[in-house]
């Protein structure tokens, strides 16, 4: 199964674009798909990947190509590959959801639990503690930006 150097799935990148773009939009040329091919540049995946990733999509029946001329043909969406592309944008859909809920609990709790320390310290300094809650509330967001990408 082809994966990227960041561990994702190319094939699935690869999917979510056919899927995107209609079908018909992206041919396959002559040959091997190039670096400069829309797939790949859509995509940010190299040529070879994206390459191995249509084969491996055409092995699984998720795509077909259509028109096959000596030009090359135009790859689209099998009904099978539809519904796999379609349950993927669900599941990464259902993950945003979540992982949205889950930082606002994050900010939720953080926010209780500094309001709890303040009770019990009140003379504690308000700038070392308003700049600790920053710190902190920046830190939950940056780790849900990681998440999400």
């Amino acid at each position: 199964m082809p994966e990227n150097k960041r561990g994702a799935c190319s094939w699935k990148k690869v999917l979510r674009s056919i899927y995107g773009h209609g079908p018909h939009r992206y041919g396959t040329g002559k040959g091997q798909i190039k670096d400069d091919h829309p797939l790949a540049k859509d995509t940010g995946l190299k040529g070879a990947d994206v390459d191995s990733s249509l084969i491996f999509l055409h092995e699984m029946q998720l795509i077909e190509y259509e028109g096959a001329n000596s030009l090359g043909a135009s790859i689209a969406l099998t009904e099978k590959g539809f519904n796999v592309a379609l349950e993927n944008e669900k599941i990464k859909e259902s993950s945003l959801l979540g992982s949205a809920i889950l930082l606002f609990t994050a900010m939720a709790a953080m926010t209780a639990a500094f309001s709890f320390v303040h009770e019990i310290y009140p003379n504690y300094n308000s700038i070392q503690f308003s700049v600790i809650y920053l710190v902190g509330i920046f830190g939950i967001y940056f780790a849900f930006l990681k998440m999400v990408r």
